[in-house]
């Protein structure tokens, strides 16, 4: 059986360029007061990192190498799609089924959550040249950019989450993951001028930023201290949260595979209409998976890790006719109310920029920021500072990564992610984006960062209309900027199929639940679907669908028992915190109001006079949030 689970996604990946695989958890003293591991688990960890690098390198798609030493009584599984899904369902496979992961990545495997390292190379670049000399020495992550938690506690009622929630903890606690350190998340929330102004009709007195982790007053009970939303990040980009999915496993990765939407699998099994669920009907080698023209693989069951359009017609011309149904994709900027027909999956541009230190940017910023997401902006949807997020001095000691000079310490990395709305706009096709689209793109997103966020315009007594030049402060440090449109991005519905039946596994239980199967299942073709859309548009999400199709599996008797899952019923949902944030799920302070400090953009705090203007504008944009919901 082949599982395609969905890959947070390989939709960037022609136009991504990988290095080799990065070492996680090493002597590298963290910054920002967070602890570093100690010296018998790094090397442990270093150990088990270089073996997996190694591995992954070594992948080749010539033959079987690692598959012969395997036990072949076991069954085979195919996953198209190397994301947070795909990894998390091979890596719970791995011990039942012999696994095979095939994905696009040209070196690491990731999708979404995937990074760019010192010293990567592009395709494009040549022996003793690269496209981007500035940006190649520094680590920064294209795409997903945090990851969202909440501790875990004996007194918190379990929920579907639960179980990814240890796991970052257990993530945390090998130094996998970083927790964002006090004050360095944000959330940019514009001032209406009056009760009537609307995002909409533009009347605004400017932009104030909120604190989404300050540090916990000494009045805060243990409770709340302990529930309170935690921002994390993988300690050397997210491409090494990739590598703890792999390190240690014992599955197959296919690198820098192409499966070709059009002929990449064939279904080889029972006939169609029972399929394997025929009186004898036990499939065996039922899909082929194909690339270049070539047979790579023969597998049991396939597991589809990935969206789009790639999956759309991957399935479209095998039997599996109600699992390509739900695979089929529209690309927009929102979706109806009641969720729509189909997926939907919207588009953002993730412009990345090398600045002279200290730039505007770190000048009236916090000190100590690292991210913010930015709320009804007609452009803007998150700021983060990679230089805060990984510094210099964290990078590995390596004769090949020479990055950590003075030189490069007075430069600052700055990712800019743009709103669904703004994508859709200035749309080109993304794996080839015409020279106008990025001068003008750029332009506009590094524009509305200086006049907006920073508030030069405002603060200079310069009217909106003012000349380009006066407008272009920012973009005049800029000496190296990169430009990368990410064409399926973000899910805004989820499939929630099978309600009720979501706590099948015995992992399940006795957690109440999101009210969805969370993966798709056919027993008939032995093909299974997996990934964030079909839980909540989050790595959590995305995590979780993997985890579950595995236990599916593993607790199914494939021969007789098989079942239906989540596709028999069901319907997509509009996902609400994506509406709001237009970026990924987050829920916690940025979507209950707990939690969050009002600060201006500025290091320097506020008057008690704005403190009320803000809180009184927080109330109206409450107010209005509910009766928009009640009416949705």
């Amino acid at each position: 059986m082949i599982i395609v689970g969905v890959t947070l996604s390989s939709c960037l990946s022609s136009v991504l360029s990988f290095s080799a695989m990065v070492t996680r958890m090493q002597n590298a003293q963290m910054t920002n007061g967070l602890r570093t591991a100690g010296a018998t688990s790094r090397a442990t960890a270093t150990t088990a990192a270089a073996a997996t690098a190694t591995a992954l390198r070594s992948n080749s798609n010539d033959g079987d190498t690692r598959r012969s030493a395997k036990n072949n009584k076991k069954s085979t599984v195919a996953i198209i799609g190397g994301g947070i899904a795909g990894l998390s369902c091979a890596r719970h496979l791995q011990h039942s089924y012999d696994v095979t992961v095939y994905d696009t990545g040209r070196v690491r495997p990731g999708g979404r959550a995937s990074s760019r390292q010192p010293n990567d190379r592009s395709k494009d670049d040549g022996e003793n040249s690269m496209e981007y000399p500035l940006l190649s020495r520094f680590r920064f992550d294209h795409a997903a950019q945090f990851i969202t938690s909440v501790k875990v506690t004996t007194e918190k009622q379990a929920n579907w989450k639960t179980s990814f929630d240890q796991q970052v903890q257990d993530w945390i606690d090998q130094d996998v993951l970083l927790e964002s350190p006090p004050n360095s998340m944000y959330v940019f929330e514009r001032e209406l001028e009056t009760a009537k102004a609307t995002p909409k009709n533009g009347a605004t007195n400017g932009w104030n930023s909120k604190c989404l982790n300050p540090t916990p007053s000494s009045e805060e009970n243990d409770t709340s201290k302990q529930e309170q939303q935690r921002f994390c990040y993988p300690s050397r980009g997210m491409s090494s949260l990739v590598d703890a999915l792999v390190m240690g496993s014992t599955f197959d990765i296919k690198q820098d595979v192409w499966v070709s939407p059009s002929s990449g699998v064939r279904y080889q099994g029972p006939p169609p209409p029972q399929g394997s669920m025929a009186k004898n009907g036990i499939g065996r080698d039922s899909w082929d998976v194909r690339a270049q023209g070539r047979t790579l693989g023969k597998h049991d069951h396939l597991i589809v890790a990935h969206n789009g359009k790639c999956a759309d017609r991957l399935m479209s011309k095998t039997p599996a006719r109600d699992v390509h149904r739900l695979l089929r994709t529209n690309f927009n900027d929102r979706v109806p109310p009641n969720g729509g027909q189909k997926m939907t999956l919207n588009s953002i541009y993730s412009l990345t920029i090398c600045v002279k230190g200290p730039s505007l940017l770190s000048q009236n910023l916090p000190e100590s920021f690292v991210g913010g997401f930015v709320q009804d902006h007609p452009r803007l949807g998150l700021v983060t500072c990679q230089t805060n997020k990984y510094p210099t001095n964290t990078y590995e000691e390596s004769s090949t990564i020479s990055v950590a000079s003075n030189n490069d310490e007075s430069l600052e990395i700055w990712t800019i992610l743009s709103t669904a709305s703004f994508a859709k706009k200035n749309k080109a096709p993304q794996e080839f984006l015409p020279e106008d689209v990025i001068q003008n793109v750029t332009r506009l997103l590094v524009d509305s960062l200086e006049k907006d966020i920073l508030g030069k315009i405002e603060a200079s007594g310069v009217n909106s209309n003012a000349d380009a030049d006066v407008l272009g402060a920012l973009r005049n440090q800029i000496l190296e900027s990169r430009l990368q449109l990410w064409g399926a991005a973000v899910p805004l519905n989820v499939w929630r199929g099978d309600p009720g039946k979501a706590r099948s596994s015995s992992t399940d239980a006795n957690t109440p639940d999101v009210g969805s199967a969370g993966f798709i299942h056919d027993p008939r073709f032995q093909v299974g679907v997996c990934g964030d859309w079909l839980l909540e548009a989050s790595i959590a999400g995305a995590w979780t669908s993997g985890r579950r199709m595995a236990q599916h599996l593993i607790d199914t008797d494939h021969s007789s028992a098989s079942k239906y899952v989540g596709f028999k019923e069901g319907n997509f949902e509009a996902s609400q915190s994506v509406r709001q944030l237009g970026l990924a799920s987050l829920d916690g302070p940025m979507n209950s109001g707990k939690n969050i400090q009002s600060t201006q953009s500025s290091p320097q705090g506020s008057n008690s006079s704005n403190n009320n203007k803000r809180r009184n504008n927080r109330n109206r944009n409450q107010n209005r949030s509910r009766k928009q919901t009640s009416t949705s």
